[in-house]
């Protein structure tokens, strides 16, 4: 039978397997590509795998703190030399993380406190933000949504201090895709992203409510297309003159980086 945790790792590196550590690993197992893996491992014999997973479970050993080689202090459990099970680290510079491990490395649901106050609740893969969860930053940012390798990827909302919103898809901590991004006074973009800029087909929203739709390329409106727009009857801001520079403010050029 295959061992246990080379399955678990499989499971995660076929996108199956974003769930706690061996605690929810049925779970994982019962979806899509990851089923079928282990019933081909297991020989179909995959209602054992509960038994073997509380016995290997049950191997985890609650240690003293440790002080690290880098001068970090870990607290928890172990599997032989490698922290793995539930357990927490406290950093040198003030950071702490409390959550599940795999193969010494924070794998499965966790709660990292940074030194700068910015806080994540969610899912950790090989030590790295990966899957569903929720960032707040210390400049008072707020994050909610999806990860992978320790970046801003997939759909996410992103919600600023002074009430400004964003909806949409993300891509290597920039939006990218498809978003919509809302002031509070009013204003919205609603349409293609590229590299954290309004890129491609999109429709501006004053705060008076004309609305402009067209092309858009690096943040600022096709200007071409404004008049394409024009002669074909299609709405252009009567009002706003500067649209094709609101869409670039400093509220939607942020550093997304925590």
């Amino acid at each position: 039978m295959a061992n246990l945790l080379e399955m678990f790792a499989t499971c995660k590196r076929d996108g199956s397997g974003q769930l706690p550590f061996l605690h929810q690993f049925v779970m994982c197992c019962s979806s899509g590509t990851a089923q079928d893996w282990c019933r081909r491992q297991m020989n179909d014999d995959l209602d054992t795998l509960p038994a073997q997973l509380h016995a290997m479970e049950k191997r985890f050993e609650d240690r003293p703190k440790q002080e690290l080689p880098d001068g970090s202090v870990y607290t928890g459990q172990w599997l032989d030399h490698q922290r793995s099970g539930q357990g927490i680290l406290e950093r040198e510079d003030g950071s702490i993380y409390e959550g599940l491990w795999s193969m010494d490395e924070p794998s499965g649901q966790g709660r990292l406190c940074s030194a700068d106050g910015a806080v994540y609740d969610g899912s950790f893969l090989q030590g790295m933000r990966h899957g569903n969860g929720s960032q707040s930053y210390s400049d008072g940012r707020s994050y909610l949504g999806q990860w992978a390798h320790g970046a801003l990827n997939g759909e996410g909302q992103m919600h600023w201090p002074d009430g400004s919103h964003y909806d949409g898809q993300y891509r290597e901590d920039d939006k990218s895709g498809f978003g919509k991004f809302s002031w509070p006074d009013g204003r919205n973009y609603v349409g293609e992203w590229k590299e954290g800029k309004p890129h491609g087909h999109g429709t501006y929203t004053n705060a008076q409510g004309d609305t402009w739709s067209g092309d858009w390329h690096k943040g600022r409106r096709n200007d071409q297309s404004t008049r394409r727009k024009a002669r074909e009857g299609g709405h252009s801001e009567r009002s706003d003159d500067n649209a094709s520079t609101a869409v670039t403010s400093k509220a939607i050029d942020e550093d997304q980086d925590d």
